[in-house]
């Protein structure tokens, strides 16, 4: 058993029946996979992810503490989306159902999509994501190793934790409002994304992150640059997204500008974990109404099992005053941005696709000059 630390507390407080708390990673995969074959490779490695087999109990410390009744056939799961049923309305659904906190908090979706395609859905808490995440371990061909973070305290501190949790929790049963998550999805080229930064004199985030914002110009309600939390190599930056700047090269240089003095090195720590890390460094943030967290690029031999990954989209719900979260990660040669809202996000993906394209047009011309 582990005691539970007060970001983990914290984290744990956020999750509401009213408007649950949770991370969704979409795989796409080269063919099908069978839940019996899913289920045992889970088995194998469980062991590397061990939160994955634990909740939470105890009081007036909390622990991590082995499910006496754990069975990995309860959380591997499978349906087939019916025709007309877009995988990002299944994951909305999913998004919006209460927390079972009587066992491990998270589900792995098999997905049969029409047109012959298929996914894996890992739903899970972003707590569970130390020390490594379960989907990282079942992806052969990526890294995933241990992530090192806050160590859990003493029985002092893991007391005033389990205090500190319940009346966190209370609060925001109280002041909590149902508030039903809707997604978007878009996926452009790696490769050009590469070919503006080059031509930019910045990095592929910066660029990612300009399209973000180009995305949310026209999904927004609003025309104010939002109050943005951004993390980075473990830590947080704030910044105002320049979602008002007109001209989408602007945009850029004036992030590449905000960011200069941040880490820009690759973040080695595993797609999943590092966006669970990622919600971990919202905890004592400022207030922000976007939170905005990108990864390093998948290497192209991952697999699950048998299958080959073909994208990978990340989605992690917006919590007390977050009004949108998007995550960007690389994958099989492309960007994928995964936002979610508390707002249909029409125009999120159009305007991403539209901003690569004047990026790309613009860093053309001026190669010509």
């Amino acid at each position: 058993m582990t005691d539970l630390d007060g970001i983990d507390a914290s984290l744990l407080a956020r999750d509401l029946d009213v408007r649950p708390y949770r991370q969704a990673f979409v795989v796409v995969v080269d063919r099908e996979l069978t839940r019996a074959g899913v289920a045992q490779l889970v088995r194998e490695r469980l062991g590397l992810a061990p939160r994955f087999e634990q909740i939470v109990a105890g009081w007036p410390a909390p622990k991590w503490t082995p499910d006496d009744g754990f069975d990995v056939m309860g959380h591997v799961r499978e349906t087939t989306l019916p025709a007309g049923q877009t995988i990002e309305s299944w994951i909305e659904q999913r998004l919006g159902l209460a927390t079972d906190r009587d066992h491990p908090l998270w589900q792995l979706w098999l997905l049969r999509l029409p047109g012959d395609r298929h996914a894996l859905v890992m739903l899970a808490h972003p707590a569970l994501g130390r020390p490594a995440h379960l989907l990282d371990v079942l992806l052969d061909g990526a890294s995933a190793g241990p992530v090192a973070d806050v160590a859990a305290g003493g029985p002092v501190e893991a007391l005033a934790t389990g205090v500190g949790a319940m009346v966190d929790s209370a609060w925001r049963t109280v002041s909590g409002h149902p508030a039903p998550c809707r997604v978007a999805g878009v996926a452009v080229a790696l490769a050009d994304v590469q070919a503006v930064a080059r031509a930019s004199g910045c990095c592929v985030r910066d660029v990612a992150f300009t399209l973000v914002a180009e995305g949310l110009a026209r999904a927004l309600p609003t025309e104010h640059d939002p109050i943005t939390w951004v993390p980075v190599a473990g830590r947080g930056h704030a910044l105002a997204l320049p979602v008002g700047v007109p001209d989408t090269y602007s945009r850029l240089i004036q992030l590449a500008s905000m960011a200069e003095t941040w880490d820009a090195s690759a973040d080695e720590v595993p797609a999943a974990a590092a966006q669970a890390r990622a919600a971990r460094t919202v905890v004592g943030a400022p207030r922000h109404q976007v939170l905005l967290a990108g990864v390093g690029e998948l290497p192209e031999a991952a697999r699950i099992g048998t299958a080959r990954v073909l994208g990978l989209t990340a989605f992690t719900t917006p919590a007390d005053d977050e009004e949108v979260t998007v995550n960007v990660t690389a994958c099989a040669g492309q960007v994928f941005f995964g936002a979610a809202a508390l707002w249909a996000l029409d125009g999120f993906g159009s305007g991403v696709q539209a901003g690569l394209a004047r990026l790309v047009t613009h860093v053309g011309k001026e190669r010509t000059r």
